[in-house]
Parts: C-alpha cells; sequence; structure tokens
C-alpha cells in the first residue's frame, strides 16, 4: 500500500496555546505491507529503515491499536504485522513518516475487520483513540497530519471542529536536515505576557500565511507560492530561536514539530 505524506509547514506546538496547524502535502510516498505473523501484539508496526524513534513510536500505536482491533474483531487474536517501508532516494520526515503509518495501519486493520473499504470519519475515530493520552498540541499536529495525507489537501487545523480545507498546493520535495529531542536543548521561559504575545504572533502569522496562498496576486505556480512563504518561515523560525536558541541550518531551511519530544530542521525547494 502506497501512502502519501504532508508536514507541518507553519506552527509549532505550545504548551499552554494551541494555534492552529498549517499543513501541507508532500509528493513523497511511504510503503507498508501486510505480512501475516504471530505477533504477540496482535497488530505489530514496524519500520523496515533502522531509527530508534520512530520505531519506538510506532511500539506505541501498535498497542492501541491492537485494543482496537481486539475489541471489533471477532478473529481477535489472530495477529499480523505491518512493514513500514521509507524509499531511500526520498527524504520524509520523521513525523510525516509516522502519521503516514499509522493512516495505512488503521486503514488495513479496518479494512480486515470490515471486510470493505473504511470510511474517513472511522479511521479518524480510531486515530483519535490512538493518540487519546498525548499532550493536545501533539495530538492536534497528528490528527492534522492524517487528515491532509487522506485528502491530498493541505489544511488549516485547530481540533476537529476548526479545520479549513486548501486550494490545491503540494510540494515538490524535502532535503533532509535534523532531528533535535527536545531534551537535549533548554526551553526558556518568559514572562506571561511575552509568552502570550509571541503565541499571538505564531497564529497571527498563520493564518496570514493561508490568505497569502488564497491570494491570486502571487500567482498559482509553485515556486511563487514557495516565494510567498518565506516571509512566515523567518517568523517560525524566529519564534524557534527565541524559544529554543536554534538557528537554521541555511537558507530555505526551517523548523517543525516532529513527533512528541522532538524538532525537526527540514530543507524546502532547490539547493
Amino acid at each position: 500500500m502506497r501512502v502519501s505524506t504532508s508536514i507541518p509547514l507553519l506552527g509549532l506546538n505550545w504548551n499552554v496555546t494551541a494555534n492552529p496547524y498549517l499543513v501541507i502535502p508532500v509528493n513523497q510516498f511511504i510503503q507498508v505491507e501486510l505480512t501475516a505473523c504471530e505477533s504477540k501484539y496482535g497488530v505489530e508496526i514496524k519500520s523496515m529503515q533502522p531509527g530508534a524513534v520512530l520505531e519506538e513510536h510506532l511500539k506505541l500505536a501498535s498497542h492501541k491499536l491492537t485494543q482496537v482491533y481486539n475489541h471489533l474483531s471477532s478473529k481477535a487474536g489472530k495477529g499480523f504485522c505491518l512493514s513500514v517501508y521509507i524509499p531511500e532516494d526520498n527524504y520524509v520526515p520523521l513525523v510525516s513518516a509516522y502519521t503516514a503509518s499509522i493512516l495505512s495501519a488503521i486503514y488495513i486493520v479496518l479494512k480486515e475487520i470490515l471486510k470493505g473499504k473504511p470510511g474517513e470519519e472511522d479511521i479518524i475515530d480510531i486515530a483519535s483513540f490512538i493518540w487519546s493520552d498525548k499532550k493536545p498540541g501533539i495530538k492536534m499536529l497528528y490528527e492534522a497530519l492524517l487528515i491532509s495525507a487522506m485528502r491530498r489537501k493541505p489544511i488549516l487545523y485547530r481540533g476537529s471542529g476548526e479545520q479549513i480545507l486548501l486550494e490545491d498546493f503540494v510540494l515538490n520535495s524535502i532535503q533532509q536536515g535534523r532531528v533535535i529531542p527536545l531534551d537535549d536543548i533548554i526551553e526558556r521561559y518568559f514572562d506571561p505576557q511575552l509568552e502570550s504575545a509571541l503565541v499571538k504572533l505564531e497564529g497571527i502569522s498563520i493564518i496570514s500565511a493561508v490568505n497569502t496562498l488564497a491570494s491570486k496576486s502571487i500567482g498559482n505556480s509553485f515556486d511563487s507560492k514557495l516565494v510567498a512563504l518565506q516571509d512566515f518561515f523567518k517568523i517560525d523560525n524566529a519564534i524557534g530561536y527565541i524559544l529554543y536558541d536554534l538557528p537554521v541550518s541555511r537558507e530555505n531551511c526551517k523548523y517543525i514539530q516532529s513527533v512528541e519530544g522532538y524538532l525537526e530542521e527540514i530543507c524546502l525547494g532547490r539547493d
């Protein structure tokens, strides 16, 4: 099963306030294959590429998905494995690979139970259960990425009741940056008024970026839209620098929220 991916182009996770995420599809895919096995977990999702972080997060999701499978299926305990393959010539951000893996795993498990194509709402409901113990900002991020990848549409997302699907815009490619554990950096703490101002700045910036993408004045080409987003990348990066003292490595690179406990630097467009 070939699964599309998306990235959280704008938006960082805040501990107190949840601003929206702007999530954009990417022309990069992962491959997920179903293999019969004697899994003690019932459902087991494994990455075929080395990487302890992705493997750890997929294992936690496997336990939750097994609960769903055992609850809904009369064939509980059958056990099967899902193998995730990420093409070596494609860089897929960690958080994108994770959510796309969960999307495909839910689809395959539901198809097994229902003996037919599962509906989008069923997939979203089960994903919300899998992520029910996550912090609100992280849960919201995962849901936004899953919906965007499933529909192949950009989305402005601030929870299930506040989502807007946007006009088609797909990123051509992403160049690898780096994955940074939050444990390795020092998060700064500010006066509540200053933190509130930073939160508001980020929120206004994301809404303004969406309005800019929708504006006819910038044209419809990929390059014109990417150029129009550059200023908003700078704002997002500046907030990341204020919070974590992390400069980007080069122009056209930016930090995105990755899986829980991590940030990720990605680079867009041409070298």
